[in-house]
């Protein structure tokens, strides 16, 4: 669910478990942009206005302007009611999906209510734990939200500073909604200095979209945090993350990528590509058709049966998609203006700076990356990982397997290791943990059974190294943990599909498209179109 469009690429092996017994319908569908110069100001000085974050808005909580909204005309306005306490009904999924007409009933998140910052984009929500030690941004992927990490961040906050956050439109981040200019004419003449500036910095932000999330990520590690942070994110969280740090090294640490998305939003972008906006992406963003379709996907999407079987196809370990995420995954699909978001964040326009311009740019810098990939994944298959590491050499690559899209997750305990041995020997200027091995290398039978008790992985109360999980030395060339199995790569090509991505990235990604649909019958059987 975390890189919810179409799959960008696929792998080809699953667990058994994954085709099992949900009933298959017969129908389906066939088929931060950096501010410089008097831009940057602005928006620093609204970000500048809310030195408490949990306190009331200040200058910078003045609403997008509406040209930067995906504007339709029956949306209703957002709203910012605070979500209730447990054991409030939630609202049934069969109601109108597609409208999003009436005020609906209040939305149980099923997780713990974290803070608020009001920003000139939107409601920021976002979750902090520990005291102590490096600070961690985590930032979750598509259609997913805090509660994603909530495993990573009980542990990690031992030694570390965590802090996650929603990304506006997902979760309980809320977008500002768009100016009403009729009902403010009558009190913009009293407006202040400050709130002109506001105004001025909600003018300058992009629409919903890859450019608005670095933008939002740069702007809470200034405002909120205020020091440089390690930026970690999973799937869509992965991109916005090296976008930020190629917008604003200076406010990055280092930065980590768990199954990162290559890209997000295939329509041009109005900047680098104007006229293709125009002739393209305009048209479509107000086109009856394509919010039609739209509507459909959305409609089933939000079926338990649908997203059950979507997160177990991209979960290497199926036993980890329960009931409650399903529902926590549903819960901000029922609040108002939910469709309208999702709308606009599918036809979104590609971001400004693409992936690879964007790790250039962090390479050149020398920022610390590390890359923490499962291997099962359907979607961004471990080609992706080998090309990045090959593309920028210094990148530290750990595969864990099984674990799949979503390794933090899954894995959380592997994930955990890493994670804490890779920022200690960037903190205390050591050698990288584990010795970098070719993919192509055996591995051995034993590295898949944890019989033992050693596979605690990050949990542990007292040892700084794990609860007795291996080490993860300069020298370590295999570990395991809680049964995933890690290993540090080299990047060298491993089979055809790799040796083709050197060459060509489109190539590659028809051809293990179309291998994966091949292998993997079931995905033809996911009904998004209610037809």
């Amino acid at each position: 669910m975390a890189f919810l469009p179409a799959p960008p690429l696929l792998r080809t092996r699953r667990p058994a478990a994954v085709t099992a017994s949900v009933p298959r319908r017969p129908r389906r569908l066939t088929g931060g942009r950096r501010l410089a110069g008097a831009a940057a100001a602005p928006l620093r000085a609204a970000a500048a206005g809310h030195p408490r974050p949990d306190g009331p808005p200040g200058a910078g909580a003045t609403p997008r302007d509406a040209r930067d909204v995906m504007a339709y005309a029956d949306e209703p306005p957002v709203s910012r009611r605070p979500s209730p306490p447990v054991g409030v009904p939630v609202a049934d999924c069969a109601t109108d999906d597609a409208n999003d007409g009436a005020p609906t009933t209040a939305v149980d998140y099923l997780c713990p209510e974290g803070h608020y910052w009001d920003w000139s984009g939107g409601r920021v929500h976002y979750v902090t734990a520990g005291t102590t030690g490096p600070v961690v941004l985590m930032l979750p992927g598509f259609g997913v939200g805090t509660f994603h990490w909530e495993e990573n961040m009980a542990d990690l906050a031992r030694d570390h500073r965590v802090f996650c956050m929603d990304k506006l439109g997902l979760g309980r981040s809320l977008p500002a909604p768009p100016s009403d200019t009729a009902a403010t004419s009558g009190a913009a003449a009293a407006t202040d200095e400050a709130t002109a500036v506001a105004e001025l910095a909600t003018a300058a932000l992009p629409p919903l979209g890859v450019d608005l999330w670095a933008v939002q990520v740069t702007a809470f590690v200034e405002s909120v945090i205020g020091e440089p942070v390690y930026l970690a994110g999973n799937s869509l969280g992965g991109l916005v993350a090296l976008t930020a740090a190629a917008a604003r090294p200076d406010l990055a640490r280092g930065v980590v990528l768990l199954n990162a998305a290559p890209f997000f939003g295939a329509l041009p972008h109005p900047t680098t590509s104007p006229r293709l906006h125009a002739a393209i992406t305009v048209p479509l963003r107000s086109s009856r058709a394509a919010r039609w379709v739209l509507a459909r996907f959305w409609s089933n999407l939000r079926h338990p049966p649908t997203l059950t079987r979507l997160l177990q196809l991209v979960y290497a370990t199926p036993a980890r998609v329960t009931d409650t995420l399903v529902d926590q995954i549903l819960a901000p699909t029922r609040v108002d203006g939910a469709f309208g978001r999702f709308a606009a964040m599918l036809l979104s326009s590609r971001g400004e700076r693409g992936f690879d311009d964007a790790l250039d740019v962090v390479a050149a810098h020398a920022l610390p990356l590390a890359m923490i990939n499962g291997r099962e994944d359907v979607w961004v298959v471990p080609a992706w990982g080998h090309r990045v590491k090959r593309r920028a050499p210094e990148t530290a690559y750990f595969e864990l397997s099984p674990a799949g899209h979503c390794p933090h997750a899954e894995a959380p305990a592997a994930v955990n290791a890493v994670l804490r041995a890779w920022v200690a020997a960037i903190e205390g200027g050591g050698e990288l943990p584990m010795r970098e091995v070719d993919a192509a290398s055996h591995t051995p039978a034993a590295a898949h059974d944890n019989d033992d008790s050693d596979g605690g992985g990050g949990g542990g109360d007292d040892d700084d190294d794990g609860g007795g999980a291996p080490a993860l030395g300069p020298d370590t060339e295999q570990a395991v943990f809680d049964g995933v199995s890690v290993r540090r790569l080299t990047g060298q090509p491993r089979g055809w599909l790799e040796r083709l991505m050197a060459r060509s990235v489109i190539a590659t990604f028809i051809a293990s498209s179309l291998q994966t649909l091949a292998d993997h019958p079931e995905i033809s059987h996911l009904d998004f179109g209610g037809w």
